[in-house]
């Protein structure tokens, strides 16, 4: 029961930012949403009661059949009305997700905001199997996520895959792999590059999809989501320039970013110095590079897609090799330099 009280506080904090303390019925401390509030009950009288020496106010609400107290910062009118509105909220939220529409129910659970409960209940009246499931997180230019959605239809042949636009430019899909049909694809990598080049020949919109693990059931679902958004932002730090990205190609960034700042300090200057440094702070260098390890070090394929005349190309990385010492058409030498770049992105951003 607390457990669900809670998702619904953090939500609650999510679309609100009003963060809210709870207590038991008898006052025993649960949850707080931020920092929690300097509070003490003298006893008395608890609904609506509005402290102004402690500044706070304290109201009673019902959560499923249980009572509890809240607390919240501040003891004027607008205090009062956020009372009011936050136990209107929190009696209601125990039947919110009876009357969801099926995209916005699996949003919640996707998003986290749902019970182990909850996500039962949501596998049960659609009957969802438990089998495993990854997630895609889609975007593209505003106010396109519902063609997308609209376009992800075709791709729901089992009748539990499911999208659901989260944002005007945004849009979730979880691929529930319950049969060999659905399995056809190497991964859910080769799904969503199937997926992209069929949206943009079909519909024109360019979109970039980040790419969840694979999770053992839909009650997992919300890391295969955070894997999902964490790939896009990344990409980004890196200009990347391909359309799907995976969590899992970003792990080695990860495990370089939990490092702390003066170890990382320390292996950059180890590993680039001198003219080297000029490499990774020249965009053009640096981009060029970057494009030549994701296109597998094919230089043929990497001049094409940079509009670039092949001996100009062959020329930059002659240059880089005398500035850095790596020749990056070798494998090792390539992954060196890949490891050298995530060090100055991590430093520098």
């Amino acid at each position: 029961m607390e457990r669900e009280l809670i998702l619904a506080l953090k939500a609650l904090k999510q679309k609100t930012g009003i963060a809210v303390d709870a207590y038991s019925s008898t006052f025993n401390f649960l949850y707080t949403a931020d920092e929690k509030i300097p509070f003490e009950y003298s006893g008395g009288y608890t609904d609506g009661l509005q402290d102004k020496k402690q500044n706070v106010t304290l109201f009673k609400f019902r959560f499923k059949r249980d009572t509890y107290y809240g607390v919240i910062r501040g003891s004027g009118d607008v205090e009062r009305n956020y009372a009011m509105f936050i136990c209107s909220y929190l009696e209601n939220s125990i039947t919110q997700e009876e009357s969801l529409p099926k995209a916005d129910f699996l949003r919640s659970i996707v998003f986290g905001e749902c019970s182990g409960m909850q996500v039962v209940k949501y596998m049960r009246k659609y009957a969802v199997p438990p089998v495993p499931c990854y997630v895609l997180l889609i975007t593209a230019k505003s106010n396109t996520a519902s063609d997308i959605a609209e376009f992800l239809e075709s791709y729901t042949m089992n009748g539990v895959d499911t999208a659901t636009p989260v944002s005007d430019d945004s849009c979730v899909f979880v691929k529930f792999l319950t049969s060999e049909s659905d399995t056809e694809f190497q991964s859910p990598v080769d799904f969503a590059e199937v997926f992209w080049r069929s949206l943009y020949e079909e519909t024109g919109i360019r979109a970039k999809i980040g790419v969840g693990s694979t999770v053992r059931t839909l009650s997992e679902s919300m890391q295969s989501y955070a894997q999902a958004e964490s790939a896009l932002k990344i990409s980004q730090s890196f200009n990347s320039k391909n359309n799907v990205h995976s969590y899992k190609e970003y792990m080695l960034y990860k495990m370089v970013e939990d490092m702390p700042p003066l170890a990382l300090m320390n292996y950059y200057n180890t590993l680039v110095d001198g003219d080297a440094k000029s490499v990774f702070a020249d965009p053009d260098m640096l981009g060029t590079a970057e494009e030549f390890l994701e296109n597998n070090l094919n230089v043929s394929e990497t001049a094409r897609k940079l509009y670039m005349h092949r001996n100009t190309l062959t020329y930059r990385l002659d240059k880089i090799e005398r500035a850095t010492g790596l020749d990056i058409r070798n494998f090792s030498d390539a992954v060196t330099f890949r490891l050298c770049g995530l060090l100055y992105k991590i430093l520098n951003k």
